[in-house]
């Protein structure tokens, strides 16, 4: 019996190691195709953002009660696009230069993942998953049924990211695509801030 109960309790040990031991790359996958609601919570300011994803495609929308400005990010193009409905005008960027990433998790050998937890948020039952890199860390909610992120704390707890609505699945061709009637504005050209 006693020796039954060694081998169970190196089993669940062995278990609980490699659950809890850091990866460099995000031990779910999120969608790839989706769109979602955004709320940034920083420096006592809140913004709303409305994202979508469809394959190497994302845009966000920044939100006041209308779309203040929209970032659209393609991959495949490597190009950034961000638009100013207000003034029906857009700048063009090349990807690797625009600081944008267009992802929702954080990728790549200098990020180290460790899960932490299940914790329940809007509902749903979440891992929750701290990830560390050189410059800082942050948390994870992420949900076990859809591998969608709910909840994202980071920079030593200034900064609270919240996706409280999303819908997973193919998203309309036009999202990504310039709206005929802009014009193209100059990279250099100062973009103002939608955010106050």
């Amino acid at each position: 019996m006693k020796a039954v109960f060694r081998l169970g309790f190196c089993i669940v040990l062995s278990w609980l190691f490699w659950i809890g031991m850091a990866r460099s790359d995000p031990p779910f996958v999120p969608p790839t195709r989706y769109n979602a609601k955004q709320i940034i919570h920083v420096g006592g300011r809140t913004v709303e953002q409305q994202i979508f994803q469809d394959g190497p495609r994302f845009r966000v929308d920044t939100l006041a009660g209308q779309v203040v400005q929209a970032v659209i990010v393609d991959r495949s193009k490597q190009v950034v696009y961000t638009l100013l409905p207000s003034e029906k005008s857009y700048q063009e960027k090349p990807y690797k230069d625009s600081g944008v990433r267009g992802e929702l998790v954080l990728e790549g050998p200098q990020y180290q993942w460790s899960w932490e937890g299940t914790e329940v948020v809007g509902g749903e039952l979440c891992d929750r998953y701290k990830v560390r890199w050189p410059a800082g860390s942050a948390v994870y909610w992420v949900s076990q049924a859809t591998h969608f992120p709910r909840r994202m704390i980071g920079n030593d707890g200034r900064t609270l990211v919240e996706w409280p609505e999303y819908v997973i699945g193919a998203q309309p061709p036009e999202l990504f695509q310039l709206p005929p009637d802009y014009k193209k504005i100059s990279p250099e050209s100062e973009l103002e801030s939608p955010v106050k």
